[in-house]
């Protein structure tokens, strides 16, 4: 997904991604499964509990990741950067196939241990998935909260540029400066927009 950056930012940026999935997934289960309360329940309503907890920490880890990057600007050379005109790309398609599968698909009120399974070998198809492909993975609750993810060019090379509360106008078809995220001496393809 982004190459070169640590793998904190990494599962940082997936289990933040993951969120809102996990929100909705608890909040269904919980409103299906409400009547009838037993281990099982308890357990599968605990483990979405921690993983929403867990994605609130991978969400603030991330964004102190993010703005702990105008710290570095002095020590790490900007780049010009061309930014294309697409911008938090890929929302629909995230949301047609990964939230719309999880919950139409797998039915908790039938058989809530092979639904819970599916939902779990689900999740972790998406993590490998989306460690091991050159793919982007949008994340919905960091353009909630003003952070967007551009699509940028550096010498004809694809990049992604990360940037906090930024004018679409403003940037759309410019060049930009912008920080590397992750190994400096490295190829990476995530910048940070400085500069605004």
């Amino acid at each position: 997904m982004f190459l070169f950056t640590n793998k904190f930012f990494k599962y940082s940026y997936f289990f933040s991604a993951l969120l809102p999935l996990n929100i909705l997934l608890f909040l269904w289960f919980y409103l299906v499964e409400e009547t009838n309360r037993n281990s099982l329940i308890i357990f599968i309503e605990w483990y979405f509990i921690i993983s929403i907890l867990v994605g609130i920490v991978a969400l603030i880890c991330l964004i102190r990741q993010l703005n702990g990057l105008n710290l570095i600007i002095k020590h790490q050379g900007k780049e010009d950067v061309f930014i294309k005109n697409k911008y938090n790309v890929g929302v629909r398609d995230f949301l047609i196939s990964t939230f719309l599968p999880i919950l139409s698909s797998f039915s908790f009120k039938d058989n809530i241990i092979a639904a819970f399974i599916m939902v779990l070998l689900f999740q972790a198809s998406l993590l490998i998935f989306y460690l091991k492909s050159s793919d982007f993975m949008p994340n919905i609750i960091l353009m909630m909260i003003g952070y967007n993810i551009f699509e940028g060019t550096i010498k004809n090379k694809k990049v992604y540029c990360i940037s906090k509360k930024a004018k679409m106008g403003t940037l759309i078809e410019k060049k930009v400066q912008a920080v590397k995220i992750g190994d400096s001496t490295e190829k990476g393809n995530v910048y940070w927009i400085v500069g605004e």
